[in-house]
């Protein structure tokens, strides 16, 4: 059994991911390597087509504003979920499997995954893969590394603390009104609170960074039997999953990882003069 198994998310093949995804292999041997594609949407609903192009709006509110909210309601997400998977994914059908034929040459298969708003919806892209097909791989603990870490040591001199918690979160604490997606997107706290109580759990509401999250496979397996992307579909990964894993009673930590943040990255320069090994955001080569 391997201790890890890094769960790689990317949205784009470029020179930045694809090194970063070999360095992370080489510096682990003795992980499990899973590259996740996630496929970015650019039809929404109601607006069908991402107007990112707009002078007085930038894409990302448009989203946050208009067709993430539109997700609460199951039919929207279904479709979105169809479009996402049927047209966006036949668009770039020749890019994916030359990811894919370029990443078999390093002993690697690449998963594909259509959930709407990807970048948000991150816990239900973990629990699509690991429902069909990760609960097969023999591994005790999940780390879900984004494209834009940087680590300078292997994953089990930065994890080895956390190896025995069901779960653990980077800035896990109670929700804050203070947190900037307290209120986003709109009716997602409300919807989250109500479908606790309904499955008679203690409602306790957390925020984290979720970049970084470690996760046990008996935690997956457990969230797996909750049925997450058919019964609470809509909100945001970094609220609903560590409330959810807090309620349920299993054993949460927060991680201790000083130099993850939001914004602004990380540079090359700021990472030089550090003596930390572990870095989010970082979007350049180093």
């Amino acid at each position: 059994m391997s201790k890890y198994l890094i769960f790689y998310l990317f949205h784009e093949f470029n020179r930045i991911t694809y090194q970063r995804l070999l360095r992370l292999k080489e510096m682990n041997p003795q992980s499990q390597i899973e590259p996740c594609f996630g496929v970015k949407q650019t039809f929404y609903l109601p607006n069908i087509f991402d107007f990112s192009f707009l002078p007085f709006i930038s894409g990302t509110a448009l989203r946050d504003i208009v067709s993430w909210p539109l997700l609460q309601f199951k039919p929207v997400f279904k479709i979105s979920k169809i479009i996402n998977h049927r047209i966006r994914g036949s668009m770039i059908k020749e890019h994916l499997i030359k990811i894919q034929n370029i990443l078999r040459k390093h002993d690697m298969e690449l998963y594909i995954d259509y959930t709407p708003i990807g970048y948000r919806n991150i816990d239900l892209c973990v629990l699509n893969w690991y429902k069909t097909k990760g609960f097969q791989k023999d591994f005790q603990s999940l780390i879900i590394y984004d494209w834009d870490i940087y680590s300078r040591k292997p994953i089990n001199e930065i994890y080895y603390k956390y190896l025995g918690c069901d779960a653990a979160f980077v800035d896990y604490k109670k929700l804050s009104k203070e947190w900037t997606f307290f209120n986003k997107p709109v009716n997602a706290k409300k919807t989250l609170v109500k479908w606790l109580k309904k499955n008679n759990f203690k409602v306790k509401l957390y925020q984290s960074i979720f970049a970084g999250t470690i996760l046990s496979k008996k935690t997956l397996t457990e969230l797996i039997h909750l049925n997450l992307a058919d019964s609470l579909y809509y909100g945001f990964c970094e609220m609903r999953l560590p409330s959810i894993i807090s309620s349920l009673g299993l054993n949460v930590e927060a991680l201790r990882f000083p130099h993850f943040r939001y914004r602004p990255v990380f540079t090359k320069e700021e990472i030089g003069a550090s003596d930390d090994n572990y870095f989010h955001p970082v979007r350049s080569l180093i």
